[in-house]
């Protein structure tokens, strides 16, 4: 995850710091929390609908994120083994693996076992409450607004 190396290189610079002053390493220090603040964030998408995923990544990258896309399940799996994302958006229908088996196989993996997992869908609310079941920290109906894309970064990250 971006924000374990963040916290990582923190650790680093605080030791540092703390032995040019002391001799010894230092205790957690202010520079490592503005480290930790600015630090970019990934955020994944699985969607196979283009026009959405296009929405969705200018919306993400105007906030400053990084977007990674994928279009299936089994890639969303393969890309979060690489790259540990800090929050994953993620549809229910998608070619070959479902979100629900892709969010199940996500909790099963050190990496991504705590990632905020958001489901975003236009199925029923039957389809709401399996995602929950499945793992999911929130579930957003389609079609979705900026502001709700915005408030749901904003909580979950």
């Amino acid at each position: 995850m971006a924000l374990q190396s963040a916290e990582k290189l923190c650790l680093h610079i605080e030791r540092d710091l703390g032995k040019q002053q002391t001799g010894r390493a230092a205790p957690f220090t202010s520079p490592c929390i503005f480290l930790v603040r600015g630090a970019r964030v990934t955020i994944l998408i699985v969607e196979d609908e283009k026009n959405i995923v296009l929405s969705l990544k200018l919306m993400l990258e105007k906030m400053g994120h990084d977007v990674v896309c994928a279009r299936s399940g089994v890639e969303a799996l393969e890309i979060s083994r690489k790259i540990s994302p800090d929050l994953v958006f993620l549809d229910i229908v998608l070619p070959g693996m479902d979100g629900f088996l892709v969010c199940q196989a996500m909790r099963k993996e050190s990496d991504t076992s705590k990632t905020p997992i958001i489901f975003i869908s236009a199925l029923s609310r039957e389809e709401d409450i399996k995602a929950f079941n499945a793992g999911a920290s929130e579930y957003i109906v389609k079609p979705f607004t900026p502001e709700k894309i915005r408030e749901t970064v904003e909580k979950w990250l």
